[in-house]
């Protein structure tokens, strides 16, 4: 009985540390899983799942490997990671999943070549290489597309930042099918990875970059068609605008409405007159060719998005220094005279040029260095761009719930109905405003209903509990913009396994959970579909 008594005081004891500790497991969604489920795997569903997602599917991708598979070499940073896809297939009251390491040309040439294949990296990789190897990365592969994923009719595809080649995927089996093929497809250097569904088309908009002479860049925007299933070719590529900007600029999302394309272009660029540093510095790295200049403005660029040939912008305009990954949605009023863009906003570019800032995998998961991060307060900006007279304003939107707590979020999320037209909600990963970790909770926004005193913001949130990026799902012919559920892949800290939440989107209460067998780390963006539709909502 003393025994047993001192073994009940031990774990009394252990678990009630465990819960005065912060952060429990957090390391595990910045810690390598390239555990592979070729075959679909039935998921037990704890709650009630919607019998609407029955033929729906849900496919994420993501770093999930930061060591090499045939080396002893290692990654430092989050983006550099050799990505995986997963799959989550709903039926009428179950769920099945599957998993796979993509098959890029990176990951080809690092078997091949029995090392982890030169190329730019945001941090070095260890062992450094030397500076043959960094010559060679110059050059080397850059399809390591761990960022989205589109579905553009029967196809999917991933994309990155510093690829313009995307990876196509077989959308039943996961398996890698080589680089989509497109017609026309141009010559670019640079892109962002985001892609913008056309209102009220089956397009897809995207825009590439060409350098030119004086470290500037030769702006392309473009729409892609699902080719005819005769062709050798997946899509068909339309240039529809094209501008030269003075500098290779960081694009990373874009707004699109039923008659414009547009693109808000901040300071942040990549210098390229830093080139040689990569080649003769071992500790120069893609972080430091990334500059942020305060004394740029920002630049408002409107395309016609209607176009079927290459058009220069219908507008230019200016507005102050802006910080910005994602857009959230944009709409037009007044007979599409005024455009507004909601826009998840910062005021400098440390979020991507601190080599010790979020992202650096060591950092990340030791919780005294996450505790020295600098903190990054983002804010809900909303932009009116006047095309009648060519001025751009904007207006800040704090971001409370009912006790005047302000929140920031990132991964914005809305109901792909209103894309492009007018919206009232949003869904974003959501943090108490100077936490140093984003990944505390999702929140629902509401620009419609009362005001920010009054609070717009509820947040669903469990003690370390970790929710990736928010997918929202409309129910069937559901009339209300928030009548449906939220999906989101949620790691469990005490567990150390994820779980895929349902919530009601409406209350943002959960409605199920379906655990896995596994932690899926950081992924990034994915897409949803149901069978019967070719409509998607990505996210």
């Amino acid at each position: 009985p003393q025994v047993s008594l001192y073994h009940c005081s031990i774990i009394m004891m252990t678990l009630f540390l465990l819960s005065m500790s912060s952060d429990i497991g957090y390391h595990l969604w910045w810690s390598s899983n390239d555990t592979e489920i070729l075959a679909p795997l039935p998921l037990s569903v704890m709650g009630h799942l919607p019998k609407w997602l029955a033929g729906g599917t849900l496919m994420r991708t993501g770093a999930c490997l930061y060591e090499s598979p045939v080396s002893n070499e290692a990654f430092h940073h989050n983006f550099d990671g050799f990505c995986c896809v997963t799959k989550w297939r709903f039926g009428s009251a179950r769920v099945s999943l599957q998993r796979r390491m993509v098959a890029t040309n990176l990951v080809n040439e690092t078997r091949k070549q029995q090392r982890i294949a030169p190329h730019m990296t945001m941090l070095k990789v260890s062992p450094e290489w030397g500076m043959l190897e960094r010559i060679e990365a110059l050059m080397g592969p850059t399809d390591n597309t761990n960022i989205l994923v589109v579905r553009s009719g029967p196809h999917v595809y991933l994309t990155n930042d510093q690829s313009v080649e995307t990876n196509i995927i077989d959308p039943e089996t996961l398996a890698s099918l080589g680089h989509t093929r497109v017609q026309n497809a141009g010559i670019g250097q640079f892109t962002g990875a985001h892609k913008q569904q056309q209102v009220g088309g089956s397009g897809t908009f995207g825009w590439y970059g060409t350098p030119t002479l004086g470290f500037g860049m030769k702006l392309s925007v473009y729409r892609d068609d699902v080719s005819d299933e005769t062709s050798a070719y997946h899509l068909q590529r339309t240039v529809i605008g094209e501008t030269i900007i003075s500098k290779p600029s960081m694009i990373h999302s874009f707004a699109v409405t039923e008659q414009y394309v547009v693109l808000v272009i901040g300071p942040a660029y990549m210098d390229m007159a830093k080139m040689a540093g990569y080649v003769i510095n071992r500790s120069f790295t893609a972080l430091d060719m990334i500059k942020w200049d305060p004394t740029i403005d920002t630049q408002v660029l409107v395309f016609d998005a209607r176009v079927e040939s290459p058009m220069p912008p219908l507008h230019k305009m200016t507005s102050s220094p802006v910080f910005l990954n994602h857009h959230i949605n944009a709409f037009e009023s007044e007979e599409g005279s005024v455009v507004h863009m909601d826009i998840i906003a910062y005021d400098d570019a440390s979020f991507m040029t601190d080599h010790h800032g979020f992202g650096n995998l060591e950092v990340m998961k030791n919780e005294t260095a996450r505790g020295l991060l600098k903190d990054l307060p983002n804010h809900l900006r909303r932009y009116t761009v006047n095309i009648s007279n060519e001025s751009v304003s904007y207006v800040k939107i704090p971001l409370t719930d009912t006790s005047g707590a302000h929140y920031k979020g990132e991964m914005p999320s809305i109901d792909m109905r209103r894309h492009g037209i007018h919206h009232c909600y949003f869904y974003a990963n959501g943090a108490s405003m100077h936490a140093r970790i984003p990944q505390q909770g999702i929140i629902k926004v509401s620009l419609c209903e009362g005001d920010a005193a009054n609070g717009n913001v509820l947040q669903w949130q469990q003690d370390n509990h970790y929710p990736n990026e928010p997918t929202f799902v409309p129910r069937p012919n559901g009339v209300a913009e928030d009548d449906g559920v939220v999906l989101a892949v949620t790691l469990d800290g005490m567990a150390a396994r994820s779980y895929l939440l349902v919530l009601d989107a409406h209350a943002l209460k959960t409605v199920a959970t379906v655990p896995m067998p596994i932690v899926v780390p950081s992924d990034v963006h994915g897409v949803f579909w149901m069978d019967e539709a070719i409509d998607w909502v990505q996210t």
